[in-house]
């Protein structure tokens, strides 16, 4: 059991996280008097919590003796972001989608003209694809690269996989101007589809990660038979994939 001192010194320590709370959802400067009633603590207190957030830079003073969020707070922001795994953070999501859909489930990076795999749940999964954590493969005619290929500009894309591309099956799109035109539609749907490109009777679905920043750092898919989608319906796996990819977006800090 706490001490009377430790006690005072947690209290005063979850203050201090409130007043960071309530000064970063206020949109201007705030003052000891508006802390203090919405604390619900003495203007003396709300003073010296603020005084020490001063100090340590997690707070500032303007010329009228309002607070704002320190600059600190930016830096220590970044840090903590830049620490962030992002296979870490997926990967409990990625088993737990694997687990309701019974599907292939990859985490995969977009390199120049090709797709990294660095994660991948295999463990549910009835059927799956030859492909291996660290594995590079062509982005053009995988979900997983169309849908980051989507957030680039045009000429990036032709710039990054150029006008014509190998055929893998029946299916595989082979020209710049057809994966234009379905990366448009990924980009209005927010999601991209491969189905049969790259080998027969399969198809895989794949949804954009971004980071706090907005940018997407990564892509979420699920990789399956043509039938177990058919038993599972499309529409329920392409939820579930959104819904998974924005939890893990939001475990990066996203707000969107």
């Amino acid at each position: 059991m706490a001490s009377g001192r430790d006690a005072d010194t947690i209290q005063a320590g979850r203050r201090m996280l409130a007043i960071l709370d309530y000064v970063a959802q206020c949109e201007r400067d705030v003052g000891i008097s508006e802390v203090s009633r919405a604390l619900k603590v003495s203007t003396s207190t709300a003073h010296r919590l603020m005084t020490t957030l001063v100090a340590g830079g997690l707070l500032e003073q303007n010329d009228n003796h309002r607070y704002r969020l320190g600059v600190k707070l930016i830096s220590l922001g970044y840090i903590a972001q830049e620490r962030l795994d992002i296979r870490n953070e997926a990967l409990p999501y990625m088993k737990s989608m694997a687990g309701e859909t019974k599907l292939e489930v990859n985490l995969a990076k977009l390199d120049g003209a090709n797709i990294v795999y660095i994660e991948k749940v295999t463990d549910m999964a009835q059927y799956t694809l030859n492909t291996r954590v660290g594995q590079q493969r062509p982005a053009y005619c995988r979900a997983l690269g169309k849908i980051l290929l989507a957030h680039c500009p045009d000429d990036q894309v032709r710039e990054l996989v150029g006008s014509t591309f190998p055929r893998l099956t029946a299916h595989t799109v082979t020209t710049i101007d057809e994966l234009l035109a379905q990366l448009a539609v990924a980009r209005q749907r927010g999601y991209a589809e491969d189905r049969e490109e790259t080998a027969l009777g399969f198809m895989c679905i794949a949804a954009p990660i971004y980071d706090a920043k907005g940018e997407p750092v990564a892509a979420l898919s699920v990789s399956g038979s043509l039938t177990q989608y058919q038993a599972m319906t499309e529409e329920r796996v392409i939820a579930t994939l959104k819904s998974t990819a924005g939890q893990i977006s939001r475990r990066l800090g996203y707000k969107g």
